[in-house]
């Protein structure tokens, strides 16, 4: 990446538009940072506090941090220094003022100096890589600044309530999904990964067993264990093996699932911030125009009804996307070990991001191939090691054929809600149905889509693979890949479109007339718009959804590009 500035070397402040920019990031992630922690620590203190004035605290410690980094360019110390002041002092009192315990203080204090050291310390990375070329851009351009102002504003708005709810989940007036989709309150993905770990550890024969699962099985087997996550539902695991790695690391944190919710989602939200700017900046490097749209327009993604109600449910896809896409990137910088590694776990982890090596090959990078396909038997005999063969056993045999056939998905046919939310090439003869369109046995008719959709994507992924272009048009090739890659799953809910999204910030370096930007709006609005609640209206609106998303993957992939 591009040196720092040398302004910030001497010491010299740097312009405004850098330092509000990574300011902004910083407020929004303080909320993040001080619930991911805070939870764990008041439970390992056996104590309880106001999570809401956590979140405010969290900000004032942020936004202190910002100024000081900024009146302060190259005094780490001084600013850091001054934000844990602001911290331990809002700590206290919350104490005073509240009636807080000791341990809570404690607990509260921790939270809000790990901010503090996270904000001095990344924000002068973020405003030193960030493009000179966005210095004084403000009053060149007002009414864009205002636009991005907003943005920003909103952005941080909503990090700071979805994080309340994160923290403490009796605060369901915080949640990203209320009061519109309520039933998503207590819903959590987490919880299958969490048991499917723990059925792994106890060595269960078939952990994928409908018996296990109560919203596919409806056993009594199933309804016990889903007791343990109470008042959340218990969902359903279908992953590969390899992935539990994962949920396994995060049962050393205890069995208190709130805090494993709380922890999860502070990784997942800090692992997606994290993917958004790397990708921006290394993209900026060689055009920072398009870098500089990129990092002004994240928060569209972050801020996206898809992005806030999967990182609420802790849906893993989110996570993968990134992890893709990040791996990528590795490679193109040359770093062949650590895209290897990253890869590998995301297609054990999903499968689906095994399109990117079909990438690879058809590009001849036969190196970082055997890198990752190197990775892909450390992480299976890590795997085997951690669980032993019977989980593989079971998903070869059983949960495989059953996730072709979408058999161990029945689940999203049950209702009108879940058959809209389906984007889904294979969900389309369950919407055709649902709206009056009769089928023999549509089941069969969507096997058959699915079949010809599996073709279609892999021969979209072998153009992408040999098309040749800039930074940006690489990153759009990943993400329209892994988004056709979600896609062909059976079931396929809003968080597949997260991609698409993404590659709503990459398109906006094109836009130089008010046609363009009007339809990249149109499809950013339609992607990630709030879902109905009538049934005629939510199933038309997801049949338009399915059509501009599958529309505007295979016209990234096929478009001619640009003239220069």
């Amino acid at each position: 990446m591009p040196a720092p500035e040398p302004a910030a070397d001497k010491g010299q402040s740097p312009a405004a538009e850098r330092v509000v920019l990574a300011g902004a990031w910083g407020l929004i992630l303080a909320p993040v940072l001080a619930h991911g922690l805070w939870r764990p620590l008041i439970a390992a203190l056996d104590t309880s506090g106001n999570a809401a004035w956590v979140t405010i605290a969290a900000l004032v410690v942020a936004a202190v941090g910002a100024v000081a980094t900024w009146r302060w360019p190259g005094l780490r110390l001084r600013a850091a220094a001054c934000a844990s002041a602001t911290a331990m002092l809002a700590a206290d009192g919350m104490r005073l003022f509240g009636g807080g315990s000791p341990s809570e203080t404690l607990a509260t204090g921790a939270a809000l100096l790990a901010v503090a050291g996270f904000v001095t310390v990344a924000l002068p990375v973020m405003i030193a890589r960030t493009p000179a070329a966005l210095d004084g851009q403000a009053r060149a351009h007002r009414g864009a600044t205002l636009a991005v102002a907003v943005l920003l504003s909103l952005t941080v708005l909503q990090s700071a309530r979805l994080s309340t709810f994160m923290g403490d989940q009796e605060r369901v007036q915080a949640a990203a999904s209320n009061p519109v989709v309520t039933r998503f309150n207590f819903h959590s993905c987490l919880t299958a990964y969490l048991q499917g770990a723990k059925l792994a550890n106890e060595r269960a024969e078939n952990l994928y067993d409908e018996d296990w699962w109560p919203a596919v099985g409806h056993t009594s087997t199933g309804e016990a264990q889903a007791q343990l996550y109470a008042p959340f539902d218990l969902d359903t695991y279908a992953y590969p093996p390899p992935f539990l790695l994962v949920p396994r690391f995060l049962l050393l944190a205890g069995e208190d699932f709130v805090v494993q919710r709380a922890l999860w989602y502070g990784l997942n939200a800090l692992w997606l911030a994290f993917g958004l700017w790397y990708v921006a900046a290394w993209i900026a490097e060689s055009d920072p125009g398009a870098g500089i749209r990129a990092l002004l327009l994240w928060p569209l993604i972050w801020v996206s009804f898809p992005t806030l109600i999967t990182l609420q449910l802790g849906n893993v896809h989110l996570a993968v996307v990134v992890m893709g896409v990040v791996a990528m990137v590795a490679f193109e910088r040359g770093q062949p070990a650590l895209g290897g590694a990253l890869l590998a776990f995301a297609v054990l982890a999903k499968i689906s991001p095994g399109l990117l090596g079909v990438m690879l090959l058809v590009q001849r990078r036969w190196r970082e191939a055997l890198w990752t396909a190197g990775f892909g038997l450390a992480w299976t005999l890590l795997a085997l090691l951690a669980f032993g063969p019977a989980p593989f056993r079971a998903f070869v045999h059983y949960q495989l054929p059953r996730l072709s056939s979408g058999a161990a998905l029945e689940f999203f046919a049950e209702s009108v809600q879940e058959v809209a939310s389906n984007l889904a090439p294979f969900g389309l003869p369950f919407k055709l149905e649902a709206l009056g369109i009769g089928f023999d046995d549509v089941w069969a008719s969507a096997a058959a889509i699915g079949t010809v959709f599996t073709i279609v994507v892999v021969g979209l992924t072998i153009i992408a693979g040999l098309r040749r272009g800039d930074r940006r048009l690489h990153a759009a090739m990943w993400l329209a890949v892994l988004t056709l890659g979600g896609l062909r799953s059976p079931f396929a809910p809003g968080y597949v479109a997260l991609g698409a999204i993404w590659l709503v910030s990459l398109g906006a370096a094109e836009v130089h007339r008010t046609r363009d930007g009007i339809l990249l709006g149109l499809f950013y609005v339609t992607m990630s718009g709030l879902p109905l609640t009538e049934p005629v209206a939510m199933l038309s609106f997801s049949l338009v959804q399915q059509a501009a998303l599958l529309a505007a993957l295979a016209w990234v992939i096929l478009r001619r590009p640009p003239r220069t």
